[in-house]
């Protein structure tokens, strides 16, 4: 299960960061805008890595902070989607 969300991370920082290609040739409000999001899912991705490689290190601090990443990464992705949807 550890190895399943560390793999979903992975991606999503990947897509995270293949998003701030995108964003680049955009215009300068919709730039920051997308950058913004794109970072914010980049940093808890980031964290959802280390929290998992802890996590199977069998150090405490991995078993604590995995769900509060994973709550920080839903409420991420709310943001992203209340973002998106005012812009369709």
């Amino acid at each position: 299960m550890i190895r399943m969300i560390e793999t979903l991370a992975w991606l999503s920082l990947i897509s995270a960061l293949g998003g701030s290609v995108y964003w680049a040739s955009q215009s300068p409000a919709e730039l920051n805008a997308g950058l913004f999001v794109g970072s914010l899912f980049a940093l808890v991705s980031a964290a959802i890595i280390y929290a998992c490689r802890k996590t199977r290190a069998g150090a405490d601090i991995g078993a604590k902070a995995l769900p509060a990443t994973l709550v920080a990464y839903l409420l991420v992705s709310l943001i992203a989607y209340r973002w998106l949807s005012e812009l369709i």
